[in-house]
């Protein structure tokens, strides 16, 4: 659970946050050969303001956490981004079944704000600046 969310449930705020992964999940139809739904991995959530404190470690999101009327993003993985969001909360399902857990919903003014390095150095090397030119922690 996420702890941290759960104690801001149903506040908006603005966050910051890396793109982990993308996949994908279900179908927009039940017809086979329909494209699938697009869902991302954030991690390592963050306020915009205080980029000190992480709030959670990572949050799956996918087109229905969108805001109404506000287009699902392009995003890709090593994307850094900016959001307008509230939190809310949704019955778990699968391994932890039943268990409630915490998410964003009405997500908005999405902005990419800076991009990973593409690899990360094997020989333990200081990586370098972010695009952004700000080191982002």
């Amino acid at each position: 659970m996420r702890k941290a969310m759960k104690k801001l449930f149903g506040k908006q705020g603005i966050f910051v946050a890396t793109i982990e992964k993308k996949s994908a999940t279900g179908r927009l139809y039940k017809n086979i050969g329909t494209p699938t739904i697009p869902t991302y991995m954030l991690k390592d959530i963050k306020f915009s303001q205080d980029r000190t404190h992480i709030l959670t470690s990572h949050v799956w999101i996918k087109p229905s956490a969108m805001a109404q009327g506000v287009p699902f993003p392009e995003l890709e993985p090593g994307d850094i981004i900016e959001f307008d969001a509230y939190i809310d909360n949704y019955i778990r399902q699968g391994k932890h079944r039943g268990a409630v857990d915490y998410t964003f919903a009405s997500i908005r003014d999405v902005k990419v704000i800076g991009k990973l390095p593409v690899a990360i150095h094997k020989d333990n090397e200081k990586l370098p600046e972010y695009e952004t030119g700000v080191l982002y922690d």
